[in-house]
C-alpha cells in the first residue's frame, strides 16, 4: 500500500465516524503541481446528500479540523494535502460582507 492510499484510507475513517451514513463515504486522491512546480494531492470528499452539514460542521468546523489534521500528516511526510467536498462549496470563500 502507498503512502497516499493510506493516507487516503485514514481520511476515510475519520469522516465515516462522523456522518451517519458510513458505507456511502468515498475518499479519491489525485497528485498534481501547482503553479511553482510543487506536488499536492488533493483528497475529494463525497458523501450523502444529508451527511454534507456534518462533514462540514457548524461554520465549517468539521472541515476545518479535517484539514488542519491533513496539514500535519503532510507536514510530517513532506508533501502537499488539500482536502475538498465533491459538489459542494466546502471551500473558504471570500464573500462580499454586507450591502453592495
Amino acid at each position: 500500500m502507498s503512502s497516499i492510499e493510506a493516507v487516503t484510507a485514514a481520511l476515510k475513517s475519520v469522516v465515516q465516524i462522523i456522518v451517519s451514513s458510513p458505507k456511502q463515504v468515498e475518499v479519491n486522491a489525485q497528485t498534481a503541481h501547482d503553479l511553482s512546480g510543487r506536488e499536492v494531492t488533493s483528497f475529494e470528499i463525497n458523501v450523502h446528500e444529508s451527511d454534507r452539514g456534518k462533514l462540514i460542521g457548524k461554520a465549517g468546523a468539521n472541515m476545518k479540523a479535517l484539514r488542519v489534521l491533513m496539514n500535519s500528516a503532510a507536514y510530517l511526510v513532506g508533501a502537499r494535502y488539500r482536502v475538498t467536498c465533491r459538489d459542494f462549496a466546502c471551500e473558504d470563500r471570500d464573500v462580499p460582507q454586507g450591502n453592495s
